[in-house]
């Protein structure tokens, strides 16, 4: 350590004579003899005389120091520069005319010239004053000086280094380094005598170590050391090494705790859910917390040091990330989309949300969506980086986008067809017609109707029926121009809208359209032929708003299939009063219904053999209505069906038939009855109500051929259960439909009504109807079935009809249709006059 020298001027005896600066030494060797020093212009002496100038403890290292600088250099040691001897060497002269003078020796390169050495000396007292600034700046700093003489281990140190460990400086004097030893933790005192430190020292190099040392009250005090050399000898060993000590206990204290809070900070950024990256101001990563790692696909440690775009691929490139970095501000719900990567596959979950299997296939390795927010610390030069994986999210994100998208395609669309369904059909027309303007461009809407598809969906069953359907459509789609727009109307029917269409070039596409089903639909290796009828309506013409030309399109197909297969009709405004009577019919109907004002009359039936007396009635249903007035069944009939009132009118009829035998009606009756009321699934009721009334005078039920072929199954076993209990079962109209004796055998048929169409020719030249009549005659013989004929009107018919073996007859030369009391009235004998005359009158 260094002691308060050179002492004040006060205490030297006498004053020293001055030595110039920039003296000059010389040190002369002469082989056989001792070297001589010579300083400036004094007399060259011995280099062992000379030594008596000095103080008695720095002769030896005078000695040294001097001989030193003859000798040859040291050997270069690999990889470092060949250590330099001492240029320096402070001496205090206490003899000779030098005496009381504090010299400094300066050798001058190059050192270890065999034989001479030379340099320059300066009296110490000059910088006398800096030294003093410098102890007293040393002081104030609370730096802590100390010297080491190798050789001995004397260890000279200053009150401020005592004071930092709690003791006064006569505390520690003497003080060596053995005492140094013992007071500093062993761990530290190996780390000083290590050979790296010495070799480090020898170079002349500024060693810095921290070490503890034992505090006064037992408690450690963490100290800087700075150190270096100071003396060599002349083998380049060490003698001295000067240094100061810093008290860095606090300094180390709160370093300690700013890293137990580094941490702690690095522990929280490694478990959060979240990742974090830091990246300096050159875009490279610095930090890489673990969740961070594992989205961007690699360790944390490979991580650090790699540029952000590089760890982070985007689809779109890296420009918007070193945009992002060089604006150096804070960035918040940024989406990152990174390219597919190896190391990233995803969950088969997540892959089947993020991509649709029916337009695109997933691969193995898919992008990920990162949502990043990048917050600028200017004053360390850093951003701060916030990672989270938000593939699920977006996958949810995209599978809701999907199902909702999907949701509304349902909600607009057929599922069979692909095609708009009626609702979204009609909203776009009604946009198209907006757009269009009252007077605009036209519109033409075609409804398109696939004919006897029902046939077709019966036969082959309901599976190829879709399969027709869907063939059907991809058939019209290919017939329509880009700006039409088709969509399914429900069941077999199509429409279609095609802006900027005049009528003619609506005709010339219906037509179109229609010959395109001239060559049978394909599918699964099956060729079906199937017609279509189509009905046009056009705006402005026919029609001002998209429902009222819907019902256009509509009524003109209906009129197309009422000609037949295959037709093409535009609406005219005949239709439209057509269908405002077909309309009103129905309301007649179903208020005829819901009130009960339907009435019967009853037509007389006869042998033909003994016209006197009727042998029974057909009941037949008639509707006078408030409104309208009277309507006859041939209009209101075939309304009714259309609709499915059928089953409900045939009830009635029951029903009024009932009152009737209530009444007191004996005569046999037959009443007409749908194939759909037989077959349905309400008719329980009837099975107990009809074979009743036959028990009261007779009953026959009269069923069409036409109504029945279709649901001869379950027509057969109904009417073989009203034959059972006492119904009997007659076939309607015969010979306008399929007669077949096979139907005629399975079915528990007694009676043939033979139609008025081919009753209206007999009598007069034989043509046609003669033959077919003759037919059916000889067929109900041979089947042991009564023949009635129908519409028997003069009497020409009557005698044919009886002179070929037909046995009854109806028609208006025997008796027309007249009401319950007028039948009493003509036909019963006087024993039935019971029947009140008010019957059915109020229906």
């Amino acid at each position: 350590m260094i002691n308060r020298w050179p002492p004040s001027a006060d205490a030297r005896p006498s004053p020293p004579r001055r030595v110039e600066d920039g003296t000059v030494w010389v040190l002369h060797a002469v082989t056989g003899q001792e070297p001589s020093l010579a300083i400036g212009s004094a007399e060259a002496l011995p280099l062992p005389d000379s030594l008596d100038w000095w103080s008695p403890d720095e002769r030896p290292q005078a000695e040294a120091w001097f001989r030193g600088l003859l000798l040859p250099p040291p050997e270069r040691v690999p990889g470092h520069d060949p250590p330099l001897r001492v240029p320096v060497l402070m001496l205090r002269a206490v003899r000779g005319p030098l005496a009381g003078s504090y010299l400094r020796f300066e050798a001058d390169p190059p050192l270890g010239k065999t034989g001479e050495a030379r340099g320059s000396c300066s009296d110490f007292m000059s910088h006398l004053g800096p030294l003093r600034r410098a102890l007293d700046f040393i002081d104030y700093s609370h730096l802590g000086t100390w010297m080491l003489d190798v050789p001995s281990g004397a260890l000279d140190i200053d009150a401020t280094w005592a004071r930092a460990l709690g003791y006064s400086l006569a505390d520690l004097s003497p003080f060596n380094h053995s005492d140094w030893a013992a007071m500093t933790h062993p761990d530290d005192v190996a780390g000083f005598e290590a050979q790296e430190i010495r070799d480090r020292l020898a170079r002349g190099e500024v060693v810095h170590f921290v070490s503890r040392t034992r505090h006064a009250k037992g408690h450690w005090v963490w100290l800087l050391t700075c150190c270096r050399a100071a003396l060599w000898d002349g083998q380049g060993a060490v003698l001295r090494v000067i240094g100061y000590d810093i008290d860095i206990t606090e300094h180390r204290s709160l370093l300690a705790k700013a890293e137990d809070q580094r941490q702690l900070m690095m522990r929280i950024l490694d478990v959060i859910p979240s990742g974090q990256l830091v990246v300096d101001d050159e875009g490279l990563i610095t930090f890489c917390n673990p969740v961070a790692a594992e989205l961007i696909g690699t360790a944390p440690e490979r991580a650090v040091g790699q540029a952000l775009t590089a760890v982070l691929p985007l689809e779109e490139g890296p420009d918007r990330l070193r945009q992002v970095l060089a604006e150096q501000g804070d960035q918040r719900g940024m989406t990152l989309v990174l390219r597919p990567s190896p190391e990233r596959d995803l969950d088969e979950a997540i892959r089947e949300q993020l991509f649709d299997s029916d337009t695109a296939e997933a691969p193995a390795q898919a992008r990920r969506y990162l949502s990043a927010e990048f917050t600028r610390v200017s004053e360390v030069g850093r951003t701060f980086v916030t990672l989270s994986d938000n593939t699920a999210q977006e996958a949810q994100r995209r599978s809701l986008e999907r199902a909702v998208e999907q949701a509304r395609f349902i909600a607009t669309h057929d599922l069979m067809t692909g095609l708009p369904d009626r609702y979204d059909f009609l909203h776009r027309l009604t946009e198209t017609l907006g757009q269009s303007g009252p007077l605009g461009t036209p519109v033409a809407v075609m409804l398109i109707d696939l004919d006897n598809f029902k046939m077709v969906n019966d036969g082959m069953g309901h599976e190829k029926g879709d399969q027709v359907i869907k063939a059907a459509a991809a058939r019209l789609e290919r017939g329509l121009p880009d700006r039409a727009r088709l969509a399914r109307f429900g069941g077999d029917e199509f429409v279609v809208m095609i802006p900027d269409c005049p009528p003619a070039e609506a005709a010339l596409l219906a037509e179109d359209l229609r010959d395109r089903f001239a060559v049978p639909l394909t599918f699964s290796l099956r060729h079906v032929l199937i017609s279509c009828s189509i009905g046009i309506g056009v705006f402005p013409q026919d029609a001002g708003t998209a429902d009222e030309l819907i019902r256009c399109a509509d009524l003109a197909m209906y009129e197309a299939k009422a000609l037949g297969r295959g037709q093409i009709r535009r609406f005219t405004p005949d239709l439209r009063r057509r269908n405002e009577r077909r309309s009103a019919v129905l309301q007649a109907v179903q208020r005829a219904l819901s009130e009960s004002s339907f009435h019967i009359v009853l037509q007389p039936k006869f042998r033909l053999s003994r016209l006197g007396q009727p042998i029974g009635a057909e009941v037949l249903l008639r509707l006078r209505d408030t409104e309208i007035g009277q309507l006859s069944p041939a209009e209101f009939i075939p309304i009714a069906e259309a609709q499915g009132l059928i089953p409900a009118i045939d009830r009635e009829v029951v029903r009024l038939v009932g009152e009737l035998r209530a009444r007191g009606f004996a005569l046999p009756l037959s009443i007409n009855l749908s194939a759909l009321t037989l077959s349905g699934p309400g008719f329980g009721d009837l099975l107990e109500a009809l074979p009743a009334l036959a028990r009261k005078g007779g009953l026959m039920v009269e069923v069409t051929e036409t109504s029945f072929m279709g649901r001869l199954g379950a027509v057969r076993d109904t009417l073989h259960m009203l034959r059972r209990s006492g119904v009997g079962v007659a076939v309607d109209d015969f010979g306008i439909g399929h007669s077949s004796l096979a139907y005629l055998q399975s079915l528990p048929v007694q009676e043939l009504k033979i139609d008025r169409s081919f009753v209206a020719s007999l009598g007069h030249e034989p043509g046609p109807s003669h033959a077919i009549v003759r037919a059916i005659l000889a067929m109900a013989e041979a089947l042991g079935l009564t023949t009635v004929a129908e519409g028997v009107e003069t009497p020409e018919q009557a005698d044919w009809l009886m002179a070929h073996g037909c046995e009854l007859a109806q028609g208006f030369l025997l008796g027309r249709p007249v009401d319950p009391q007028e039948f009493q009235r003509f036909y019963l004998s006087p024993q039935e006059e019971n029947l009140p005359s008010d019957l059915g009158a109020s229906r």
